[in-house]
């Protein structure tokens, strides 16, 4: 089993800001069957083989039938059985029949049959898509006392139906979640995408631009970008995708279909990377920006949930400077000292705040409040001793961060050389931001006081150019 791994602080978050939609799949409910996990969409498809073999014994499969495909051999299994009964029997009924197969198949199981649902009730969901035609996420939900929420489907055929929801956003909220069922529901079997063909037709039905097709405005509303047409504001969504397999192409064009309608901030999906065909997370990573999470579903949300239980980490201040993080060994606070009286004409009177642990509010819980800010800061200012690289938590952890932040061009790492010490052939030498450019450590200087300043200005000439690339970002 993979080692879970820390559950991101901006995903945290994104869910307690009301950012964050869920997309459950159909492989995130399981069950335990002899010591082993198994997803709901499995235990369907075995059923429905079970009942093609019933009818005809001879069917032969291939090695990994998928539920769509069972689902069709099915189909024609019913309608070449039947017709030798009744010569006016069609397609239409065939598919009928397989509908309440389905639908009784899921009303053998309740919502505590996978722990799954269960746990994504308890979690401050505000808006969340399933692809799951069962009621088990509601029931979950009621079981939470959760009584508002509300569950709606979606009907790939009949545009009445869809043209007829209306929802309004103060009906939304985590106690009172929205769930949407994307694939149907068992409540009208006939609205269910169960074969390839099905899939075909919704997907057609998605893309299409006529305000009579695809999502009703009333639900699309509550994951777009833009909450209305004269708003200036955007409001871009974190998703979290669960149990859906990535090499599928259907979930290329969902993907697609949820990029019409807004501009996602990030995206993280539960599957093994090395799971996917190469060119397939490439095609995820670069479209849609997709990190990959391998940890099982419970697992995570388990972990996730947890991570929402922590103490509340303060935010960065919300301005329009940049944010500075200043890393340096407990050691060396008085270096920080002196570097601090220099920095603060410019958070005076030009456009940075700095952030350090001796600003700690009282009851933050350190590795979350130092996550938080590392993720916040447009720059990371090194402070750099022989004590920088003694401190096990500061280089193998803080600055591992610091530098991958700084690979994703999503922060400005730059060393500032203090005092001397053997820095060269750590991963800082192989960084262009090095500070003073002459790459010797200040206190070696003819005249530190001069050099420190002079270095604070070069400094002061960096933020202004990382400034105003933060300004075109926006």
């Amino acid at each position: 089993m993979p080692t879970p791994g820390p559950i991101p602080p901006n995903l945290v978050r994104a869910l307690q800001n009301r950012e964050c939609i869920l997309l459950l799949g159909p492989d995130a409910p399981t069950l335990e069957r002899d010591g082993k996990k198994v997803s709901l969409q499995t235990l369907l498809v075995e059923h429905l083989t079970a009942e093609l073999k019933s009818r005809n014994s001879g069917a032969a499969l291939v090695a990994r039938p998928s539920l769509a495909y069972v689902a069709k051999m099915l189909e024609d299994a019913i309608i070449v059985q039947e017709v030798q009964k009744k010569a006016t029997y069609s397609r239409e009924n065939a598919r009928a029949e397989l509908n309440d197969l389905i639908a009784a198949f899921y009303d053998q199981y309740s919502f505590a049959d996978f722990p799954v649902y269960r746990q994504v009730a308890q979690m401050p969901f505000h808006f969340i898509v399933e692809t799951t035609p069962a009621p088990y996420l509601a029931q979950a939900l009621d079981d939470e006392n959760k009584f508002d929420a509300r569950c709606i489907y979606y009907h790939y055929t009949n545009p009445t139906h869809n043209n007829g929801t209306k929802i309004s956003e103060n009906e939304i909220r985590p106690d009172a979640p929205l769930v949407y069922q994307l694939f149907g529901s068992t409540e009208q079997p006939d609205s269910m995408i169960v074969t390839e063909r099905d899939q075909l037709a919704f997907i057609d039905t998605l893309l299409q631009q006529e305000n009579t097709a695809g999502i009703p405005n009333s639900i699309a509303i509550h994951f777009t970008s833009l909450k209305d047409k004269n708003a200036t504001q955007q409001f871009d969504k974190t998703f979290l995708i669960l149990g859906f397999d990535f090499n599928e192409w259907q979930l290329r064009l969902i993907m697609y279909l949820i990029g019409r309608y807004q501009r996602q901030k990030e995206t993280f999906a539960l599957q093994n990377p090395q799971d996917i065909a190469e060119l397939t997370a490439f095609f995820y990573k670069n479209n849609f920006d997709v990190g990959f999470v391998d940890t099982p579903a419970e697992q995570f949300l388990a972990d996730f949930d947890k991570a929402l239980r922590q103490p509340a980490v303060a935010a960065a201040p919300a301005s329009n400077k940049l944010n500075f993080f200043l890393m340096y060994a407990p050691e060396d606070e008085a270096v920080k000292a002196t570097l601090d009286a220099q920095l603060n004409p410019l958070k005076k009177t030009e456009f940075i705040e700095t952030w350090d642990e001796s600003l700690m509010l009282a009851g933050a819980e350190k590795d979350a409040e130092i996550a938080g800010r590392l993720e916040a800061a447009d720059i990371v200012l090194l402070l750099v001793t022989a004590n920088f690289f003694g401190s096990e938590d500061i280089f193998n952890r803080q600055l591992a961060t610091a530098l991958r932040r700084h690979e994703a061009k999503q922060t400005v790492v730059i060393p500032l050389l203090m005092r001397s010490c053997s820095w060269e052939g750590t991963p800082l030498d192989q960084l262009t931001t090095i500070l003073p450019r002459n790459r010797m450590a200040l206190d070696k200087q003819d005249n530190p006081d001069t050099a420190l300043s002079d270095t604070v200005e070069q400094l002061r000439g960096w933020c202004k150019k990382i400034f105003d690339r933060k300004k075109l970002t926006r």
